[in-house]
């Protein structure tokens, strides 16, 4: 009798743990498509302004980025952010090279090749930024900050005392970002 509860109680358990993950894919799928209706709105924002300008927009006529595109985006930018006026930290050339790469969930976050430097968009770590980013400013900084990481280890102009410097910076801007 005691077996069997506790067989019962171990069901009960992997029927409750399969219900919260499901519940969790259910809602990071909800927080992707949020982005994108709020990425189509702000594209049908300008589309509208260039129209009312008198302007035709090809934009209106394309699909918009996909979430993966717009994470990407948002890397560099907060790149760019704590860059600053110091192209020294890092160039628009490297901010640029990175690119969105295969799907291989079990392959490196980052890979380089041919001045080219990859983000694995099926790596754990970046899917969780993309799950949460939007509400959470603290992963896309972590997130920033590993590939600026990755940059210094792969570009021999950046130097360890470039990546000194943009970690102070990178977390003096942090800290006016993400609510404590």
């Amino acid at each position: 009798a005691e077996a069997e509860g506790r067989a019962r109680e171990a069901e009960r358990r992997r029927e409750a743990d399969l219900e919260a993950k499901q519940a969790k894919q259910a809602k990071q799928a909800a927080k992707r498509e949020q982005a994108r209706a709020q990425q189509q709105a702000r594209e049908a924002s300008k589309a509208s302004k260039a129209s009312k300008r008198g302007k035709s927009s090809k934009r209106t006529k394309s699909k918009p980025p996909p979430p993966e595109r717009l994470l990407l985006e948002a890397i560099r930018e907060e790149l760019r952010l704590v860059r600053a006026s110091n192209d020294g930290l890092v160039s628009n050339r490297h901010l640029e090279s990175l690119v969105l790469g295969e799907d291989r969930a079990r392959g490196p976050l980052f890979s380089h090749a041919d001045g080219i430097t990859k983000i694995n968009i099926e790596h754990p770590l970046f899917q969780a930024v993309l799950d949460t980013y939007l509400t959470d400013q603290g992963a896309l900084t972590l997130l920033a900050s590993s590939a600026y990481t990755y940059l210094n280890l792969i570009h021999v102009e950046i130097e360890d005392q470039h990546e000194a410097e943009f970690l102070r910076l990178h977390a003096a801007h942090a800290s006016t970002t993400i609510p404590s």
